[in-house]
């Protein structure tokens, strides 16, 4: 989950232009969920379809490593308002 949210951040910090960037866990008795939240510029709607910017892979990469942890990535970004990336997995790999 580490790798995950470092690239997140990463990716907000080269490409969003954003000012702030909002780092969220939640730790429950079912999942452990984390958000990278920031203000920038978003994704764009060709790169939010495809799932990745082309030559470009590390949205691939934060899918692939929530997927062997059983988890899931969940992205959600408008144009010019930011982008939230969430990532969940359950309790029964998080808290190993």
């Amino acid at each position: 989950m580490m790798r995950i949210a470092r690239e997140a951040i990463s990716n907000s910090l080269q490409h969003a232009a954003s000012r702030t960037i909002i780092v969220e866990l939640h730790h429950g008795t079912d999942r452990l969920s984390l958000a990278i939240i920031d203000d920038g510029i978003g994704l764009s709607e060709p790169v939010l379809a495809a799932g990745s910017r082309e030559g470009h892979y590390g949205m691939v990469g934060m899918r692939e490593r929530a997927r062997r942890m059983d988890g899931a990535v969940e992205i959600i970004s408008t144009t010019r308002t930011g982008t939230t990336i969430r990532v969940t997995v359950p309790a029964r790999v998080a808290y190993l």
